[in-house]
């Protein structure tokens, strides 16, 4: 374990809540959950704070879903964000996750459980923090490049691809750019991930799977990789206000910089 890790848990208190007996039978599940909130709290150094991890099931979830969002069904992980905390330690709020839904989507993907698990586990820990991918509103400037540091250091919690070699080769200044920061951010981290399942493929030989453009009016993070674009990765570069395509053997998100769009902004006044 990590110095900073360490520090972390002690900085970071979590609960874990079974509430289901289909979690008990997996007995890694509730630390595989609480590791990948511990780590993401190191990345973006959250600080003394308390949150509930609670594990429980589709019914239990989808009457959550029902009371608080109108939505009559189970989803796989709810927020429940601690309302003006003022508190010491900050009372973060409660991740609430569902076993099914878990268990099927990571089968339908084709991944582990437990990756699955840490996935959604770091995504309601975001949504705790405020980063919100429903809402289009909280553009605010960002230097991509720290952007892309967070999105690497969120990815620290893949299980599998966790110490895979990822390198980022910036050509030119990287500009800053205004999005939403959680859409922006996920976008990344796609990315990020897509970046090292083709330098595991390659065997380590890729020096800079992940390469940052700066344009005259747009900022380019490209991946050599074979994949192509996602029904998400798509969607989460439209919210972070780009756009992702694919080029000649390259994943492409390519964003407005912020100094394109004011000067947008001026034209359209």
């Amino acid at each position: 374990m990590t110095q900073a890790l360490r520090k972390a848990r002690g900085a970071l208190a979590i609960d874990v809540l079974v509430e289901s007996d289909h979690w008990r039978q997996d007995g890694e599940a509730a630390a595989v959950a609480r590791q990948a909130v511990t780590e993401a709290a190191t990345a973006l150094s959250t600080g003394r704070a308390e949150l509930a991890i609670v594990l429980t099931d589709d019914s239990a979830m989808r009457a959550l879903n029902r009371a608080w969002r109108g939505v009559d069904k189970a989803t796989n992980v709810l927020s429940f964000p601690t309302q003006h905390s003022d508190e010491t330690p900050r009372l973060l709020g409660d991740i609430v996750l569902a076993y099914e839904t878990i268990a099927r989507e990571a089968r339908s993907q084709r991944k582990p459980f437990a990756h699955h698990v840490a996935h959604l586990a770091v995504h309601g820990f975001l949504h705790l923090l405020g980063y919100d991918h429903e809402r289009r509103t909280d553009a605010e400037a960002i230097e991509l490049s720290a952007a892309l540091d967070d999105a690497l250091r969120l990815h620290e919690h893949h299980l599998r691809l966790r110490n895979e070699r990822c390198d980022v080769r910036y050509e030119g200044a990287p500009a800053p750019v205004r999005a939403p920061r959680w859409a922006l951010v996920r976008t990344l981290v796609m990315l990020v991930h897509a970046a090292k399942r083709a330098g595991e493929a390659s065997g380590g030989r890729e020096d800079a799977p992940i390469i940052v453009r700066t344009g005259e009016s747009t900022v380019s993070v490209c991946v050599r990789t074979s994949a192509n674009v996602s029904r998400d990765l798509l969607a989460a570069g439209e919210r972070a206000g780009g756009d992702v395509t694919r080029e000649d053997g390259l994943l492409v998100f390519r964003i407005p910089t912020l100094a394109e769009l004011r000067r947008r902004e001026r034209l359209a006044r």
